[in-house]
């Protein structure tokens, strides 16, 4: 059995025996019944779908066989497409006389590709409306050429172009299937990642649709408003299966009202923007919930998931601007066609980064790599950004200047000089985006890697050994989040944090340090993986750093153990100086204890000799005084 199936089982076992776990667990057989054949058809479709339909697809070639693009809104592809006077944004309303009965089209769909097919050579004729509402006649020529001969003028040769599609079709499609199938087995049932699963199921199966026929592009908007609602139902429940704020529960039930608006096409081109507006909610109550609440695993998880969304909203820049701004222009046909096909590879890589943020978040493993992703991908976005921006601004301004000066234009002179200044910013614009990125997204390591070789040098020379111990592994565990830590000093256990002092010592009877200097690392080991020794330059290695995983069992990245190794020295500095400290005041005080007794001693031996002398002095007095007879008696 599926070990699925035996977790649905299993989860229900204590509660089968009542009637309300019976039906629990026939809910969850349901729900894995329509989750198996989802996932199964979202695995083979992409892979199946070329081998059963042949290299192209059946919708699009019937839209390129007649000159026009497969994409909505329409637009001529072809020279004779053209010369026959079809417009942009032109919709189809009859074919060869046949009215359409789904109403005039601006995209492609079943109906309209089934009137568009024919054979080679032959005329259609279509009616058509334009954005003016002015209805005119075109007589177009099926013939596969119109396609090839669009992409030659743009230096693409067909097969590459459906190549191309077809692999990021086939990797976008089964990356989101695996990831619908590791959230459904290791979501075990929860609510977030169940819905997360049977969406990204749904995304992935969606684009596919029209290799097994004409009926899907007209499955295609339905199945994308269903799989968007459930990743959007999700975000609204992340990370644990509530709404916070509470508000956002009537934002759940707005999104569930509308969703039929788009299954059934009664919403068609405004169905994007609805959901980019419940997608910009769903991210307010992400950001409101982060702020809420302490540091631990959900604020980690938060943290993936606003990255993902970042990276999309990074992303969504230049595909919004080829979109709205650059296609519905009258742009050469070559720079159209790069631009969609730009336009469709940064989409996919758009849900894959949310649909990643989400995944890693979920699964709940490596969730505090996050500050160190984030600030690289952040410092190296806006660096890119900010490159783009100097080079383009300086080279346009260096035109202007040159055509105000010297009346022409520079050319590749502007260009290059752009390109120099550029280049000349780029070591201090990383220095400096690094450096924010780093004190905003990690502030706990920049705190450590800082604040704890000030403090060690503060208490060496006045704190006491276990007290410097103490501070330190405070600061260290909180810094690099470690589940547990321990620090030894002199070949004795100083302190520990998240174990006892019995586990330490049974751990370290079976370990042998290694000969080699450097930090230890050893992932199999569930008690202390990392091992960072404690060496200050003129003393040797003093001790150790004992460090168990990060909360979510994984280990520590680079940028964390640069930072141990770099407070190794100050804090066994501090450890050898407060202990040679301790040493002398000891000695001192044994030295100061042996003159205080000494000094007893003397003055016990002057009080008996002034006993003594007094005693003498009586006795001498008495003879003094006595008659001579007396005394000499």
């Amino acid at each position: 059995m599926p070990a699925v199936f035996r977790e649905a089982e299993e989860s229900a076992g204590g509660e089968a025996a009542s009637p309300a776990g019976a039906r629990l667990a026939w809910v969850r057989w349901i729900v894995i019944a329509l989750w198996l054949p989802l996932v199964l058809a979202a695995i083979a479709a992409p892979i199946a779908g070329p081998l059963l339909s042949g290299e192209q697809h059946a919708a699009g070639e019937a839209y390129d066989r007649v000159g026009l693009s497969s994409s909505a809104p329409f637009r001529p592809i072809s020279r004779a497409a053209i010369d026959a006077g079809v417009r942009w944004g032109d919709e189809v309303i009859a074919v060869d006389g046949v009215r359409l009965t789904g109403g005039a089209a601006s995209g492609p769909t079943s109906e309209l590709a089934a009137l568009l097919g024919g054979a080679d050579g032959t005329t259609v004729r279509l009616l058509t409306r334009s954005a003016d509402g002015s209805l005119r006649e075109h007589r177009l020529t099926r013939s596969d050429a119109h396609l090839a001969n669009a992409l030659a003028s743009a230096g693409i040769a067909p097969p590459l172009r459906a190549w191309f599609f077809y692999l990021i079709s086939l990797v976008s499609s089964l990356a989101l299937a695996l990831a619908a199938v590791l959230l459904f087995v290791r979501g075990r049932g929860r609510r977030v990642p169940s819905l997360l699963s049977f969406g990204l199921a749904i995304l992935s199966l969606a684009p596919n649709l029209d290799f097994f026929g004409t009926l899907g592009p007209a499955m295609r908007q339905p199945m994308l408003a269903t799989g968007f609602t459930l990743v959007m139902l999700a975000l609204m429940l992340f990370p644990d299966g509530t709404f916070y704020p509470r508000w956002m529960r009537w934002t759940a039930l707005a999104l569930l009202a509308v969703t039929p608006l788009g299954v059934f096409r009664v919403i068609t081109t405004g169905w994007p923007v609805l959901h980019s507006a419940f997608l910009v909610l769903s991210a307010i109550s992400l950001v409101l919930r982060y702020r809420h609440l302490p540091a631990g695993a959900e604020r980690q998880q938060i943290r993936w998931t606003l990255f993902g969304f970042g990276v999309a909203a990074f992303l969504m820049v230049p595909t919004q601007f080829i979109e709205f701004v650059i296609l519905p222009s009258s742009v050469p046909l070559p720079a159209w066609i790069w631009s969609q096909t730009i336009r469709d590879a940064l989409n996919i890589i758009l849900l894959l980064a949310v649909a990643g943020g989400l995944i890693v978040s979920l699964l709940r493993y490596r969730l505090y790599d996050a500050d160190a992703v984030i600030v690289r991908s952040v410092s190296f976005g806006a660096l890119a950004l900010l490159l783009l921006a100097l080079f383009a601004g300086t080279e346009r301004i260096i035109e202007l200047l040159g055509e105000h000066w010297f009346g022409e234009r520079l050319g590749v002179l502007a260009g290059g000089m752009g390109a120099a200044v550029a280049a000349l910013m780029v070591v201090p614009l990383h220095h400096r985006l690094s450096h924010w990125a780093e004190h905003k997204f990690q502030k706990e390591l920049i705190a450590l890697r800082t604040g704890l070789p000030a403090l060690m040098g503060d208490m060496r020379e006045t704190a006491p050994v276990a007290r410097i111990a103490a501070a330190a592994l405070d600061r260290v565990a909180h810094g690099v989040r470690s589940s547990r830590a321990a620090l030894l000093f002199d070949g004795l256990l100083l302190d520990a944090r998240g174990t006892d002092t019995a586990e330490v010592e049974a751990w370290r009877a079976g370990w042998s340090p290694l000969a080699r200097g450097g930090i230890e690392t050893e992932r199999d080991d569930p008690l202390f993986p990392l091992r960072v020794p404690l060496a200050a330059d003129g003393h040797g290695r003093l001790g150790w750093l004992l460090l168990g995983p990060r909360p979510d069992g994984s280990l520590y990245g680079k940028d964390e153990r640069e930072t141990l190794a770099a407070i190794a020295d100050p804090i066994a500095r501090a450890l050898e100086i407060a202990a040679a400290r301790e040493k002398r005041e000891t000695e001192e005080r044994e030295r100061w204890r042996a003159q205080e007794g000494l000094n007893a001693q003397i003055k016990a031996v002057n009080s008996e000799l002034v006993r003594v002398l007094g005693s003498l002095d009586e006795k001498l007095g008495l003879m003094v005084q006595l008659p001579p007879a007396a005394a000499a008696e």
